[in-house]
């Protein structure tokens, strides 16, 4: 099967590709990874919305991330700006869950 670079439309060979994962955690594209710079920087300039509290906020489906690959949706801007001062002014970390499920996974 051909995998093919979302950004030039040529083929990837070998395993030199980056994939963009965003709004919910869906892979958006595969690229070569000197198109990945690119496209990240399309798919910002059509979703970014506000950069708030060095958090880039993201608007997809009238849906609001606190950043692009976010798993969880708020339904208004103010929603998404109050879980960031909620998150910075409490000091929550948050993890990207595919990472920790993954880490679990190996770590067992």
């Amino acid at each position: 099967m051909k995998i093919i670079c979302k950004c030039c439309n040529e083929e990837i060979k070998g395993f030199i590709a980056k994939r963009i994962v965003m709004f919910g955690g869906k892979v958006k594209a595969t690229l070569h990874e000197e198109c990945y710079e690119k496209y990240t920087q399309e798919i910002k300039d059509k979703y970014l919305i506000e950069v708030y509290r060095n958090n880039e906020i993201y608007e997809f489906n009238g849906e609001f991330v606190p950043y692009m690959e976010c798993n969880y949706f708020y339904k208004s801007l103010e929603e998404c700006k109050g879980a960031i001062d909620y998150k910075i002014d409490n000091k929550v970390a948050s993890i990207d869950m595919s990472t920790f499920n993954f880490m679990n996974k190996i770590l067992r």
